[in-house]
């Protein structure tokens, strides 16, 4: 399953708890089918501290890493850990 948002969600916002929740609950509903969950728009440090707990399984977004040619992607995941969210 990918959740995403587009930019990345504004951890200032006054519905940021609200949103934080949504993906909370439909990522314990996908881990409840057995479907790996990947959260997308993550931008910032702040970002990837406040997913934390969440039990998503990867996060994909600027903070890990730009746009890059299929070469280049290559390269990075020889080199670069896998990005998963720590429970």
């Amino acid at each position: 399953l990918f959740i995403g948002a587009s930019p990345g969600p504004d951890v200032r916002s006054a519905n940021w708890g609200q949103d934080l929740s949504i993906v909370r609950a439909v990522s314990q509903m996908a881990h409840a089918t057995g479907t790996v969950v990947a959260i997308e728009g993550v931008e910032t440090a702040r970002h990837f501290e406040a997913l934390q707990g969440i039990r998503a399984d990867y996060a994909q977004g600027y903070l890990i890493a730009r746009p890059m040619s299929a070469e280049a992607a290559g390269r990075f995941l020889q080199l670069t850990p896998r990005w998963r969210i720590p429970a």
